[in-house]
């Protein structure tokens, strides 16, 4: 159920898990935060750094949130009781926990990492991987 080299839940696991909340959203009106979380796939370091990068993660969400692995070089992040101003104030703390991994020298500072946030609501896609789709 767990990647282990990040934490992470695996792919599947973690995408069952979306469904599953986004199944609850369609009978709440409630919304589910995703975060997706790219590190430059064209960088020799990318899949190196990424459970640095999931170490920051697990270190900063709560119990309640979700992590998964999408591949070597993204993680997904899921807030499932949580509005989108909390969701961007857990999004700062991830950003803060990655410049104090570059100032240590824990992080390399010449690796791109991409946030990408997207909200799952009642009318929205009813499916994790249409969710993560790239518009068309």
């Amino acid at each position: 159920m767990l990647d282990p080299e990040t934490g992470a839940l695996e792919r599947s696991v973690f995408s069952f898990m979306v469904n599953h909340h986004l199944q609850l959203i369609q009978r709440s009106q409630r919304t589910l935060v995703l975060l997706l979380v790219t590190v430059d796939r064209a960088h020799p370091l990318s899949s190196a750094a990424l459970p640095i990068l999931a170490r920051y993660c697990l270190d900063t969400i709560r119990a309640t949130d979700l992590m998964g692995r999408l591949d070597a070089h993204q993680l997904a992040l899921a807030f499932p009781t949580t509005g989108e101003t909390t969701a961007e104030q857990i999004i700062w703390r991830l950003e803060t926990q990655l410049k104090k991994g570059r100032a240590a020298g824990t992080f390399p500072h010449e690796l791109g990492v991409d946030w990408r946030v997207l909200v799952g609501t009642a009318d929205g896609p009813a499916t994790f991987d249409a969710l993560i789709a790239p518009p068309s």
